[in-house]
């Protein structure tokens, strides 16, 4: 059920690349599984493994790293629907899933910005190796697969960079989406404490009491209280209320017998029965303080992925297995720190329609004449405002015969609309629909 994000802690040893139970621990853990429609702040502690039982991690420097992080499926293929390609501002017709080398050759080499001839290898289904037919340097092919299903990304990397005496070759596959996916994270706060009164002192019988805030809780070092003029010695981020008593009551402004301690580590409360009167607050030094270095971000799986995942995948007991995977770059480089299963639930009370999209498919076909367009709109049925968001839209189009071109042209409040357009020849019947997820 959607709501409020709520926390799911990683920490993650980058040297071992697997997700452990805490900070202090090199015990492996399994990752809690996800529900659909839920929104999770992930936050991401990496840190490199020592071998020491006493230290058995240590956080690493996070200055300049970004983060992803996803739900998605692994070794899992293309199914169905379409793609197209783009070079230089001109776009291919629209090709099948399994595509062959030839077909995928032909449509290429229809764009009049390609030029020479280029040629085409691989497999029905990609990827595809483009060998360009003319020397030096070429533009990059792109690809949209907004068409295809499962959810996927046309990918296109250059193989070999053309030259002088070079022709160049790219190789385009099609990479399933994830099923949900975090990009923008921000760092952990930084260390911090506070004092707080929660009574103030007033004659013999009301005792000043005040709390004693470490937060976000520290994973080592030190802090240091002052009371008036005089101050503690570095005490242990971990310290017990037994041995902050004891050296609240070395304090010469405080004084043996005057105060008494309660609670844990980050938090203590400290009641001045000694002393007489509203007392000022102490102030804590925290720089002394190590704390968790991280980043957070949210992972939204309110998504036609998530939904499509848990409608198309295989679901045993009401949930899909696929894996999360967290990728750190830096300067540049990408690595990936932590690829594990784990499982999607699908929600058991439904999301509030005041606030959530219906997830209610809906589907139009109609017969479409060789060699036309037509352009088709779909209602939802009522006013979704704001419009609906490319993310938030799973939607496929269905066609029988090649050389069909589905376009989606507009979302809007009330519907969408696509266009379909056929290169057959007159008269030659070709069913087309759309079915969509909102």
């Amino acid at each position: 059920m959607a709501g409020n994000p709520y926390d799911l802690d990683l920490v993650i040893a980058i040297n071992g690349r697997k997700a452990l139970t805490g900070f202090d621990s090199a015990t492996e853990t399994r990752v809690a599984d996800f529900t659909l429609s839920d929104k999770v702040n992930l936050r991401v502690q990496p840190v490199r493994e020592t071998g020491n039982g006493n230290r058995p991690n240590e956080s690493i420097d996070i200055s300049g790293v970004s983060l992803r992080a996803g739900l998605g499926f692994r070794g899992k293929a293309v199914s169905s629907g379409s793609f197209t390609l783009t070079f230089d501002s001109e776009t291919t017709m629209a090709l099948s899933y399994n595509a062959t080398a030839a077909d995928v050759a032909a449509a290429l080499n229809a764009l009049s910005s390609v030029g020479t001839d280029v040629g085409v290898s691989g497999n029905a289904g990609g990827p595809w190796t483009v060998t360009f037919g003319d020397l030096n340097d070429q533009n990059a092919i792109s690809g949209d697969g907004t068409n295809l299903l499962p959810l996927a990304d046309v990918s296109v990397v250059t193989q070999r960079t053309g030259t002088a005496s070079l022709y160049e070759v790219q190789v385009i596959a099609l990479k399933l989406a994830p099923v949900a996916l975090a990009t923008s994270f921000s760092s952990f706060p930084a260390a911090a404490g506070s004092v707080t009164e929660l009574q103030a002192g007033a004659g013999a019988n009301t005792p000043e009491i005040q709390r004693v805030s470490l937060d976000p809780a520290p994973i080592g070092g030190t802090f240091i209280l002052t009371f008036g003029a005089a101050s503690t010695e570095a005490l242990p981020y971990d310290i017990t209320a037994e041995d902050l008593q004891t050296e609240l009551q070395d304090v010469s402004t405080i004084g043996s017998g005057n105060c008494t301690v309660t609670g844990e580590s980050p938090t203590w409360d400290v009641t001045f029965g000694g002393l007489t009167g509203d007392q000022s607050n102490m102030s804590v030094d925290v720089s002394g303080l190590e704390v968790p270095v991280g980043l957070a971000g949210l992972l939204d799986l309110n998504t036609a992925g998530a939904f499509k995942a848990l409608n198309d995948g295989v679901v045993t007991n009401g949930k899909v297995s696929m894996y999360l995977e967290v990728e750190m770059s830096e300067g540049g480089n990408r690595k990936t720190i932590l690829q594990t299963p784990v499982d999607l639930l699908d929600d058991v009370l439904a999301d509030d329609p005041s606030t959530q999209n219906s997830l209610t498919p809906l589907y139009l076909s109609d017969t479409l004449t060789g060699g036309g367009s037509k352009t088709v709109t779909i209602s939802y049925g009522e006013t979704i405002s704001p419009a609906p968001t490319i993310d938030k839209i799973g939607y496929s189009f269905f066609f029988e015969g090649a050389g069909t071109d589905v376009r989606l042209t507009h979302i809007g409040t009330t519907s969408l609309t696509f266009t379909a357009k056929s290169a057959r020849e007159s008269g030659d019947d070709i069913q087309v629909g759309v079915e969509i997820r909102r």
